[in-house]
């Protein structure tokens, strides 16, 4: 009798549980701006940022001063400007007007070919080249720089290896062994497929963290809470009965995310799906907890906001998303490993482009369910004590 009536008492209870959420999810949705939140806003948000956010430098603006105007020296040019990296912008005579040009802004490069060009490579020398780059942006003038060198070197061997077969020159001076990069996982270096994984974690983080924080302190602003205390809900139950539609929120995003990346992006899906959503819905209870604990401490649906903004900053910053981590100073390198965003991206590009299993992302893995149920656990009894 005791075992059935406590059997019985279980199935009340996860029967209320179960009306409870599903009364949050419709609620969820039954608003309009929450609706757009949840399904326009990641589809235009990984638009946007797959496309914004981009390591390729594509049709830099460039002025040449050609001094030898030879068969080589424009052959040259022709090749540096047959690439998408570069585009012809204007010839001109002297470095002052080509300054000029890159002090207002109309140009980023200047190419200058001086006199004897010809006739240094005739004479079995490697002829010399001036490139001057606009460096007030630093990252992309270190891009311009290799892009620059990889089309020029590849330029000479290719005129060294036909100076030597025509035997206009006794000996040319290559080096013994010629490198052939290629590239794993990512071979066009599309830096969409590199930044997507990135993205989705940059989006889970917007939305769940914010619309936890948001969803609870609604019910406070509109006085819904005080209703539910005099129903015989349990805390337990109204936090998992809050937090539950959001995690299901969070996995239909990474559901529409991934498709879209693939329709748009062409987005490589090399290992498993499974395996990445198993590292979701880790990531979720961490932002989850951080947006309950957010809740606790605002008062206003603003307040969430702008303190859940004031986390999302150094998540996204001390991530791996936009700077490697390795070149981070060792303070900044120390508070990566308790930002649950850092495992997440690790483990999703390891995902997506090289298809690594179970046994490459174990850990991250475990990381991430431990900060999730820590902070999930720190967050819900700090709700509790609010709630009392």
């Amino acid at each position: 009798m005791l075992k059935g009536a406590g059997f019985l008492s279980f199935y009340k209870e996860f029967i209320f549980l179960f009306i409870f959420v599903v009364k949050e999810f419709l609620q969820t949705f039954r608003d309009a701006r929450m609706r757009a939140m949840i399904i326009i806003a990641p589809i235009f948000q990984l638009i946007i940022f797959g496309f914004a956010i981009s390591t390729e430098i594509v049709r830099t603006r460039t002025v040449v001063i050609d001094r030898d105007n030879t068969s080589y020296s424009r052959n040259l040019l022709s090749t540096i400007f047959s690439t998408h990296e570069f585009v012809f912008l204007k010839k001109v005579q002297d470095l002052k007007e080509a300054k000029r040009l890159i002090e207002k802004g109309e140009a980023r490069v200047i190419l200058y070919i001086p006199y004897g060009f010809e006739r240094t490579i005739k004479r079995g020398s490697a002829p010399e080249l001036m490139v001057l780059i606009d460096g007030t942006e630093s990252n992309s003038a270190i891009t311009i720089n290799g892009y620059i060198n990889n089309i020029v070197n590849r330029w000479w061997q290719k005129i060294a290896k036909k100076e030597i077969f025509d035997f206009k020159v006794s000996a040319i001076v290559l080096p013994n062994v010629e490198s052939e990069p290629r590239l794993w996982y990512n071979p066009e270096l599309k830096s969409s497929h590199f930044m997507i994984p990135g993205i989705t974690g940059f989006i889970l983080v917007i939305t769940t963290m914010i619309m936890t924080a948001m969803g609870i302190t609604r019910e406070y602003e509109t006085g819904t809470m005080e209703q539910i205390f005099v129903t015989p809900v349990k805390p337990v139950e109204l936090i998992i009965g809050k937090t539950l539609p959001f995690v299901l929120v969070g996995l239909l995003d990474v559901t529409l995310i991934i498709v879209f990346a693939r329709i748009i992006f062409a987005l490589p899906v090399r290992g498993s799906l499974a395996l990445f959503f198993l590292l979701t819905f880790g990531f979720l209870l961490s932002m989850i907890g951080i947006g309950i604990f957010v809740s606790t401490i605002s008062k206003t649906q603003e307040q969430a906001m702008l303190t859940a903004f004031f986390i999302i900053l150094p998540f996204i910053l001390l991530s791996g998303f936009f700077f490697s981590i390795r070149s981070m100073p060792l303070p900044a390198q120390l508070f990566t490993y308790i930002n649950p965003l850092r495992y997440f991206i690790e483990s999703a590009r390891g995902i997506f482009l090289k298809g690594t299993g179970i046994s490459a992302h174990w850990k991250n893995i475990l990381i991430l369910y431990i900060f999730g149920f820590a902070i999930l656990l720190l967050s819900t009894k700090r709700f509790r004590k609010q709630l009392s």
